[in-house]
């Protein structure tokens, strides 16, 4: 049995209400009482967090982590390393890929290299034939054909949705939604 102490840190928990600075006891991986991390045989870890946040980790909703078929710009595991490097432990990757995810054995494949590859959990798109816009060919494609969306709703700015012709509010105003 394994036991760590991160000592003088601010602990921030907002399902439990909770902001203070003390000490956190985990035992075998999972958060434990002051008593049961003393009564442990072995000598415990000691993480000083001092001037550091403890929180919950972090879910971030729209990564482009381009693996399959863009490796050169991003792969699952830089990506998940830099997610974990910020604070976040689970990442959702966006379907612009290379095939599109938009199928079992891409989704498959992308569930299963995350899991040898990736620091954080990654958890793949779940967008289906109906989500996905006509694609217009990329006029910047270096001799290779590739595909592009003809419009995309940005959830981070609200819902708008951009047709290169400038943007308007979306229909569901903050929501990511097909057409």
């Amino acid at each position: 049995m394994s036991a760590t102490i991160i000592r003088n840190g601010r602990i921030i928990d907002p399902v439990n209400g909770r902001d203070s600075v003390e000490d956190l006891f985990i035992v075998d991986g999972k958060i434990a009482s002051q008593s049961a991390a003393k009564n442990q045989q072995s000598k415990s870890a000691e993480i000083d967090a001092s001037g550091l946040i403890v929180a919950p980790g972090l879910i971030d909703m729209h990564v482009h982590l381009r693996e399959p078929g863009f490796a050169h710009k991003e792969t699952i595991a830089s990506g998940a390393r830099a997610a974990a490097a910020g604070g976040f432990t689970t990442v959702v990757c966006m379907p612009n890929t290379l095939p599109v995810a938009d199928n079992p054995s891409t989704i498959t494949w992308i569930r299963d290299w995350a899991r040898d590859t990736a620091s954080v959990h990654v958890l793949p798109p779940g967008v289906g034939p109906h989500c996905l816009h006509r694609p217009k060919w990329s006029g910047r494609d270096h001799g290779r054909r590739q595909m592009r969306p003809k419009s995309r709703i940005d959830a981070a700015r609200g819902g708008v949705r951009s047709h290169g012709r400038g943007a308007r509010a979306g229909p569901l105003s903050g929501l990511q939604s097909c057409r």
